[in-house]
């Protein structure tokens, strides 16, 4: 049986004001660095399902310590208090072990869902099963008016193994942007 896994380093900032504008501040950060998979910062819950310390699959990250993933395997935190709703930042780096752009598989790096001002979200940062593809996407449900609202943002990207990609995916109520590599896409 053949494994497949990710090296994440996530980091999610808050309260982006305007496209382009630095955040405000940090409110969830997850570094790996302690060889835990718990929030370094948080202003929610920091507490991660997983279960397990990082110890012998802990992997070089960018800078620091990477979370190595395999099949099946989730990092997952509340989100109340930890993701802004309204708008912020979402910066995930991945490097692919074990595949690349040539399986057509669908990779799911950031999955987010929760409410905030009478609305609720889901938003995902993923590659789809299509070759050299990655997308930020946002739903957005008003719950007073039954209005729902989609947001997506896709780019190139090269899958390769081995290979650090940063995607950034940023939000607000005109909708997404994705950047790859920090190029705006």
């Amino acid at each position: 049986m053949r494994h497949f896994s990710s090296l994440l380093i996530v980091m999610l900032c808050g309260l982006v004001p305007t496209w382009g504008a630095p955040a405000a501040r940090v409110v969830f950060k997850i570094g790996f660095d302690d060889l835990t998979s718990n929030a370094s910062i948080a202003k929610g819950d920091g507490q991660s399902d997983l279960g397990r310390g990082l110890g012998a699959t802990a992997k070089e990250g960018v800078k620091g310590v990477g979370l190595r993933l395999d099949d099946e395997e989730t990092c997952t935190f509340a989100s109340k208090d930890n993701l802004p709703g309204i708008a912020g930042t979402v910066s995930v780096w991945v490097k692919p072990l074990n595949w690349d752009d040539t399986e057509n598989r669908f990779q799911e790096f950031f999955i987010a869902s929760g409410a905030a001002g009478g609305k609720s979200y889901y938003m995902t940062l993923d590659s789809p099963p299509i070759k050299g593809a990655a997308n930020f996407g946002i739903s957005i449900h008003d719950r007073a008016t039954g209005e729902r609202t989609n947001y997506i943002a896709s780019g190139a990207v090269s899958w390769t193994d081995g290979k650090w990609v940063n995607l950034v995916g940023v939000w607000d109520k005109q909708g997404t942007k994705l950047y790859i590599n920090g190029l705006l896409s």
